[in-house]
C-alpha cells in the first residue's frame, strides 16, 4: 500500500482558509488530500490520537495572535515531537550499546 499524504486544518469546509488550501494544494501538490478538522480543537485531538505510520500528516493551524489556544497548543505539539525525538535517539544508542557489548 502506497502512502498518502494528508493537509489538516482547523477551518470548516467553506471558509476562507479551507477554501485557500484547498486550492493551493491542488494546484502545487493534487496528491496531497485537504481535511477539515472544524476547528482548533478537534484538530488537537485528531493529532493527538493520531497512531498512523504509514501516512504523512501536514498540521497547519491559523497562527493568530488573538488566539491563545492555538499559541498554547503549538507549544505542546513541539514539546511532545522534541520528547519524541529525544526518546527516539536515546533508543537508538540504547540498541547501538547493547548491540556491540
Amino acid at each position: 500500500m502506497s502512502s498518502k499524504t494528508f493537509l489538516w486544518i482547523e477551518d470548516r469546509k467553506g471558509k476562507a482558509s479551507y477554501i485557500f488550501w484547498n486550492c493551493l494544494v491542488k494546484q502545487l501538490y493534487p496528491d496531497i488530500i485537504v481535511e477539515s478538522k472544524k476547528n482548533n480543537s478537534e484538530l488537537v485531538k485528531a493529532v493527538k490520537a493520531l497512531e498512523d505510520t504509514e501516512n504523512r500528516y501536514l498540521i497547519v493551524f491559523d497562527n493568530s495572535f488573538d488566539n491563545l489556544q492555538v499559541a498554547m497548543e503549538q507549544k505542546l505539539l513541539k514539546l511532545e515531537k522534541r520528547i519524541i525525538r529525544t526518546l527516539r535517539k536515546s533508543l537508538n544508542t540504547m540498541s547501538i550499546l547493547t548491540s556491540t557489548i
